[in-house]
């Protein structure tokens, strides 16, 4: 790695150099919707629509997705915009939230419903490909389809039936994590007051995930919850999208202890580009905090061992003042404070639509990294992370 000077002025040289580490290379990120919610007249009449009717945001969402389908196989100049739209990013692999839609806990039927929705959606559009490990993610980018590795935000969904976490991985599911904001039957969230740490079946949950080889992941957890994961599972866990505490205090952002303990256990770290978390002054966020942060999380964890996951959801130019407030109400119910929840459809300035992602990269160059740190950290590092976590089991 070379480290220069950090008054380099972003210049087209290191777009230039972006486009083509894209372009050559592998990248991955973290993207709980499976994309950017682009609108077309079609789909925003199945929004209004289901939002008319009362329903919660995971139906309005889901009809929504499930639309886009259909409008992928029957207009072909809205498969011709997706298909521009992630050239244009140069993100060739991704995670996706099995359950995200429903932002509240989410059930047993929402994870089914979305692992038939993915398989739908691997075999009808050819524009994506559903990856079981680090081998999948590096094919489907060199074949130009996108990888996909299907992942969830919360636990809630097993209850005390372990059968359906075997049943979930069979079907595709790699990435569990733990809790999301509030408490469950394993853990705490980060919401929470208490601060109780992984509970007796939650520690019957990480044996069951480290026998399957399932990536267990602490980004939403509380601080117990998160350091007890760690030292409990007997392979490498991940805070696949979150940011640093000791650069802003939010409750969704990581303390240094627990960078400590993902460095001891071989463990990674993807930083977001959600303002709220990168700093106080959320309206003031630009992609330089993401490079703050993930420099910050590099000095403890190790420069291999972190990346970016952009956590790009309803972040949108086009995102509907009316999809932004469903969103922002199921925010809260999901455990997000009023005064700690991001401001919905915000961007980090130069990250303003999903196409500027080769900016994130440019600014890791013109931050004095070189190709190879670079092609690190925008993909390279979480294959890497995957290969140790399939074959290491730190405790045995």
């Amino acid at each position: 790695m070379t480290r220069q000077s950090e008054d380099l002025p972003l210049t087209d040289s290191h777009l230039g150099r972006a486009a083509r580490l894209h372009e050559d290379g592998f990248t991955f990120d973290f993207v709980p919707m499976g994309g950017p919610i682009i609108m077309s007249p079609r789909h925003g009449e199945v929004m209004r629509r289901e939002l008319a009717r009362g329903a919660p945001l995971g139906e309005v969402l889901r009809a929504m997705m499930n639309d886009r389908l259909v409008e992928v196989g029957e207009i072909p100049a809205i498969r011709q915009q997706l298909a521009e739209s992630w050239r244009r990013s140069g993100v060739k692999t991704i995670q996706a939230t099995l359950g995200g839609i429903e932002v509240d806990p989410c059930g047993w039927d929402a994870i089914v419903r979305d692992l038939a929705s993915y398989a739908h959606a691997e075999r009808v559009s050819g524009l994506l490909r559903i990856c079981r490990d680090a081998d999948d993610l590096r094919r489907a980018a060199a074949d130009g389809v996108l990888g996909v590795l299907l992942g969830t935000q919360d636990a809630s969904w097993c209850e005390n039936r372990f059968d359906r976490l075997d049943t979930a991985y069979q079907a595709g599911l790699r990435v569990l994590q733990v809790t999301y904001n509030q408490r469950n039957l394993f853990g705490d969230g980060c919401s929470e007051p208490a601060n109780a740490g992984l509970s007796r079946q939650g520690e019957a949950l990480v044996r069951r995930a480290d026998e399957l080889g399932v990536i267990l992941d602490v980004s939403h957890c509380g601080y117990r919850t998160s350091l007890e994961t760690i030292q409990a599972s007997r392979r490498p866990v991940a805070v696949t999208h979150a940011a640093c505490r000791s650069l802003n205090p939010h409750p969704r952002a990581k303390p240094d202890d627990i960078l400590g303990a993902l460095r001891d256990r071989g463990g990674y770290m993807g930083i977001v580009a959600i303002p709220a978390f990168l700093r106080a002054d959320e309206e003031n966020a630009s992609i330089d905090d993401m490079v703050r942060h993930l420099e910050h999380a590099a000095a403890i964890v190790g420069i291999d061992n972190v990346g970016i996951a952009t956590d790009w959801g309803g972040v949108t130019p086009d995102l509907p003042d009316e999809l932004a407030e469903a969103t922002r109400q199921a925010f809260v119910r999901a455990g997000f404070k009023p005064q700690e929840l991001p401001r919905i459809g915000a961007a980090p300035a130069g990250f303003e639509t999903w196409e500027h992602w080769p900016c994130i990269t440019a600014a890791l160059l013109h931050a004095g990294y070189d190709d190879d740190t670079v092609r690190g950290l925008i993909g390279g590092n979480w294959l890497r992370f995957m290969e140790r976590h399939a074959h290491l089991a730190v405790n045995g």
